[in-house]
Order: structure tokens, then sequence, then C-alpha cells
């Protein structure tokens, strides 16, 4: 990974995480595939458990707020827990459960279309207009996640547990 793609980051300053966040090459799979390779590979070495702990996959779908109508992709989405709907994301998490640890392996952020046609995304038109869009370069993989977010949950669970 350091040969490869983190080299350009080796001008370690303050804001090299900055750098990284906002680069559109970036790809958080790999990232995330990466740690939790490591992390696995750490518990392995050090864990006593028993072989008989029962093991999953695990997709979870958690609510994250957020307070800007203007956020890139934010939509009204609806909060089982608080019974509500809130501005903000759906992250879809897949991961893997090896009876001590969960382990993600894969993440998406989704929004919900709504059922009123007078506002998209459960916005108002003025709002929806002037959310903040970045035009994107196919194959990228910024471009990839940015559609991803319209896509349904249940096909990108799926796609996750193949990968």
């Amino acid at each position: 990974m350091y040969n490869h793609y983190l080299i350009e980051l080796a001008t370690i300053k303050k804001d090299v995480f900055y750098r990284m966040k906002n680069n559109p090459g970036t790809c958080w799979r790999i990232i995330l595939w990466l740690f939790a390779c490591k992390f696995r590979d750490i518990i392995n070495d050090k864990s006593t458990q028993d072989s008989g702990s029962p093991r999953c996959f695990i997709v979870d779908d958690s609510t994250l707020p957020k307070s800007g109508r203007l956020i890139e992709k934010v939509s009204y989405v609806w909060d089982h827990v608080l019974r509500r709907s809130i501005l903000g994301f759906k992250l879809l998490v897949a991961g893997y459960w090896d009876g001590t640890s969960f382990i993600p392996l894969d993440f998406s952020l989704h929004r919900e279309k709504g059922k009123n046609k007078e506002r998209p995304y459960g916005l108002k038109k003025k709002y929806y207009k002037k959310q903040h869009r970045i035009r994107r370069e196919k194959g990228s993989h910024s471009y990839d996640r940015s559609k991803e977010a319209d896509n349904s949950k249940i096909d990108i669970a799926i796609c996750s547990v193949k990968q």
C-alpha cells in the first residue's frame, strides 16, 4: 500500500489527512480492507478464543445525522430509533463478527428519495438546487461512490457480501 498509493503523501504535514480525504483517487474500500486484514492478523496472533464461537457476516444500517442542507447528496432519512425523518445519510456497513470483535469490511453512504415529488429527497427545492455538486471523472472511485448513494441498500449489501 505504501509503495503504491500513499507515497505521494510521504511529505507529511499537518494537512496530510485532508489531502487524502479530498483526493478523488482515494479508494476507501481498499484502505478499509487493508485495515481489516491487519486487525484480523493482530487479533489472531493474540487470541485464545474458542473455535466454537459463532462467526457470521453482519450488515448494519445506521443513521448519520448532519446539520447542513447544502451538503452533497444529503437528504432526509428515516431514523427507526427516533421514529422520524432526520437530515443526514444512511450508513450501510458490512462486517465480519468473529465471536469477539466486529470487523468492518465494506461501507456505503445512501440517501432516500422520499415520497413527496414536491420535495426531492425531503428538501425544499431551493435547498436541493443549492446543494454542493462536484463533476466527477467517470471510472474514478469518487464517481462510483457518488452513484452508490442512490442505489438500493439491499443491492449494495449483496455486492458487499460477494466481495
